[in-house]
């Protein structure tokens, strides 16, 4: 037995995530038992400050939201390979096949519409690597087309688990 067969990092395959253009508030929700925990992801353009949405995905319990954007920048390869979403000819597809997808506006428009139902007002979202990646570019995202307001009205915060699974792992 040899420990970390096949876990060598070549610099080329580290990507560093950089720092989003407008820096969420990180602080501690009160733990109150009434708040909504939305599970939720989001695929972007690539990692980089001005990353667009091409797809945000949430569920709690029965309810779901599903929403694809159409970039008005390109998708990079490395998020093309991760996601299977690619634009081609003005056309979003997953997998090579065209899902239906809006203008990144509508895109965030509706998602805070979903969030905006009376069950879900002070949410959270609940996410993987949310602190160093979700929240930020969702925030810039909402700042760049003006819903940021809208957003806060619906949501508390944010919960990343990726801290509970390195803690544990």
């Amino acid at each position: 037995y040899k420990s970390n067969i096949g876990l060598e990092i070549v610099e080329s395959d580290v990507d560093e995530i950089p720092n989003s253009v407008i820096q969420p508030i990180f602080t501690n929700l009160d733990n109150s038992p009434n708040r909504p925990l939305i599970y939720f992801d989001l695929e972007t353009t690539s990692a980089a400050a001005n990353a667009e949405i091409t797809q945000i995905g949430c569920i709690i319990g029965e309810n779901e939201f599903n929403g694809y954007g159409l970039p008005t920048i390109p998708i990079s390869a490395k998020a093309s390979e991760v996601t299977g979403l690619t634009f081609v000819h003005g056309e979003l597809k997953l997998h090579g096949r065209t899902v239906p997808a809006s203008n990144q506006q509508t895109l965030l428009s509706n998602f805070i519409s979903w969030l905006d139902d009376e069950n879900l007002h002070g949410c959270v979202l609940v996410g993987h690597n949310v602190r160093a990646f979700d929240s930020r570019k969702l925030i810039n995202n909402l700042l760049r087309h003006k819903l940021a307001s809208a957003f806060r009205h619906c949501v508390a915060g944010f919960i990343d688990t990726l801290p509970a699974f390195k803690s544990k792992y």
